[in-house]
């Protein structure tokens, strides 16, 4: 398999980073190809269960039990990958701490925890890859950014601030990386389903802010590993147009925060110490009220609905 596409996936030991593996060999045999999957978390025996999984034709998997936020663990996670492959072909980031709670009731320690595990691990591990992908002309590195790193986000101010790094990274590197075959992508989806922060938190995603299925965000990240714009947005309805107005906007933000949902979703999560003070503050824009769900002929004990799966909650690297 020395021809064979060598992919690293990190947080792949369930969630939507098992989701990534798992439709990378499905693509990999559907179309004839060779690969390598290299899949990193800490739990090995997760990893072990995922890669049990992907027995497919012309896939093999390599297992690298590591916690992103050691130095040492880096560092032998990126010496694994090229001494035994040579190279990497695609490098995907997915792995995060996401925490739901005030930014007041984290302590220093988990601060430092998030922004070492979400960003700068990361962006270390694109340091030791380049100089060989650059070297060959060719390679893919995908960050998964979040529709946090978009715009802040309540209760998740850190992780906001992580997402929102690698979003600048990535634009920064795509003047730095031009011309030289590297790609540099960012995929920023809104609620996930099943595998997301509602399913992880018991919590149902408000209707008006809708999910996307992990199917959709893998199809999306596949393609990003394979071209595409340096940003990919994924959500239920077109929200660049709000985004681009809270950027003209800025008071706009909050306000359309709370009017999707996001705020009353995260604090059910989060269970905050305190509650955050509702209600239109000076300045912001009046909106009208968001529209209801509209009714599906659902009825109790009828067979029309949407179930959401709960996953294990709590630190996404494992």
């Amino acid at each position: 398999m020395n021809d064979a596409e060598v992919v690293l996936v990190t947080g792949a030991s369930y969630g939507l980073g098992s989701e990534i593996a798992k439709h990378f060999a499905a693509r990999a045999l559907k179309l004839g190809r060779d690969l390598v999957l290299v899949l990193t978390a800490r739990s090995e025996e997760r990893l072990r269960a995922v890669a049990a999984e992907i027995q497919l034709p012309g896939v093999r998997t390599q297992v690298i039990a590591a916690d992103l936020e050691s130095t040492e663990d880096r560092r032998r996670i990126a010496d694994t990958v090229l001494n035994s492959h040579g190279r990497i072909d695609v490098f995907i980031s997915n792995a995060a701490l996401s925490p739901f709670r005030l930014f007041e009731d984290l302590s220093v320690d988990e601060i430092d925890s998030i922004l070492i595990a979400n960003a700068l691990a990361p962006l270390s591990l694109c340091r030791s890859f380049l100089p060989s992908m650059i070297a060959r002309g060719r390679g893919a590195i995908v960050l998964n950014a979040s529709m946090a790193g978009k715009y802040g986000l309540p209760f998740n101010a850190a992780y906001s601030a992580s997402k929102g790094a690698l979003i600048l990274w990535a634009q920064a590197m795509q003047s730095e990386l031009r011309g030289t075959g590297v790609g540099v992508r960012v995929i920023c989806p809104m609620s996930i389903s099943r595998v997301g922060v509602s399913a992880r938190g018991g919590q149902k995603t408000p209707w008006i802010l809708g999910e996307v299925t992990p199917e959709r965000v893998c199809q999306a990240i596949y393609r990003a590993a394979h071209g595409g714009p340096l940003e990919v947005v994924i959500s239920k309805w077109p929200i660049r147009p709000l985004l681009a107005a809270v950027q003209l906007i800025p008071a706009l933000g909050p306000a359309a925060v709370r009017w999707l949902g996001v705020t009353k979703m995260y604090a059910a999560i989060g269970r905050p110490s305190r509650t955050l003070v509702s209600g239109r503050r000076t300045g912001e824009p009046r909106l009208p009220p968001a529209p209801r769900e509209p009714d599906t002929g659902r009825r109790p004990g009828g067979k029309i609905g949407r179930s959401i799966d709960g996953s294990e909650g709590g630190r996404t690297l494992e």
